[in-house]
């Protein structure tokens, strides 16, 4: 997954209504509707963040006759799964030397004045 739909998903996850609808929909398929009674707010509002959650491909939704539902997306939560193993080092991390890499640092060849 690229840099950009990981920045999607994370932008999608960072609002805490939209926190709990994928809290709530954790293993199961839910319609707009069963929000409803969870959040102090209209049904067009949920129906936003949960078009936030698909367009970030974090939920899928699904249309049945008259009703649209909606579950996780399992592999938005792979990725995210995947970068946090990378990011996450077993043991101490690895120091990188500032006098062999490429680094902005002052390498102290500069004369003080």
């Amino acid at each position: 997954m690229t840099n950009k739909a990981l920045a999607k998903i994370f932008k999608a996850l960072g609002d805490e209504t939209r926190l709990e609808i994928v809290r709530m929909l954790a293993g199961k398929e839910r319609c707009v509707c069963a929000f409803l009674n969870s959040f102090a707010m209209s049904q067009p509002a949920i129906s936003n963040h949960l078009r936030v959650l698909r367009e970030a491909e974090v939920v899928i939704d699904k249309r049945e006759g008259r009703w649209i539902f909606y579950r996780l997306n399992p592999t938005a939560f792979q990725a995210v799964e995947a970068l946090c193993e990378l990011v996450l080092p077993v043991g101490e991390p690895e120091r990188i030397d500032p006098t062999t890499e490429p680094c902005a640092c002052p390498k102290g060849t500069e004369k003080s004045a």
